[in-house]
């Protein structure tokens, strides 16, 4: 018996090593920082392999100097995702592609007057 009990775990770790997304699901939460200096109206994250957007992830407008928790359904599983801001105070939108959400726990937002450009700060 104890034979078998073995040979159950070898091929469990055998299977994770050689299938590790079946092993186990991936993490895409991530928190977001919202440094921005201005309030961001509507955020939307959508797989990159789509060419839609998914809904407004917020209920409010996000604050400068704010954050939230993004949260996945267990379900998503695509490998890289986009995402797309949009300002309360006019500007136009930013986009970002394809993030790799899995390799991501904090996403910073930036914005430099100088050069007008937003830039997104992972950790």
């Amino acid at each position: 018996m104890k034979t078998s009990k073995h040979y159950l775990r070898l091929l469990a770790l055998t299977a994770a090593l050689f299938f590790p997304a079946a092993a186990q699901a991936v993490d895409l939460d991530f928190e977001l920082v919202n440094g921005t200096g201005w309030a961001i109206k509507e955020i939307y994250i959508s797989p990159a392999t789509v060419n839609n957007w998914q809904e407004n992830i917020l209920a409010e407008p996000m604050a400068d100097g704010t954050s939230g928790k993004v949260t996945f359904s267990p379900d998503a599983d695509a490998e890289n995702w986009d995402m797309r801001i949009v300002w309360v105070d006019e500007g136009e939108d930013v986009v970002w592609q394809a993030l790799d959400l899995s390799k991501i726990s904090k996403l910073t937002l930036r914005y430099n007057a100088e050069t007008n450009e937003t830039s997104a700060e992972a950790e």
